[in-house]
């Protein structure tokens, strides 16, 4: 789970994306994030290749590590 948070704040940097909360389990995560940009989708997917990179190499395995696309859900302030 350390090396997911390293790679999530590395994303957050590249894109300027604010973290307000997260959940990390054993098989998926939730993120609630905030963005003035377009770049949702560019940020979702550098986490999950980055973090599907390191855990096929450290357990010496091949192919998706997460099933299907992020689901994203916008939140209103009202």
């Amino acid at each position: 789970k350390d090396k997911y948070l390293e790679i999530l704040c590395k994303a957050c940097k590249t894109y300027k994306v604010n973290v307000h909360d997260y959940c990390l389990m054993d098989n998926h995560y939730h993120l609630l994030v905030e963005t003035t940009r377009e770049n949702l989708s560019l940020f979702m997917r550098q986490i999950n290749s980055n973090y599907a990179i390191y855990f096929n190499k450290k357990y010496k395995r091949t192919g998706h590590l997460w099933q299907g696309r992020y689901k994203r859900l916008k939140w209103l302030d009202i």
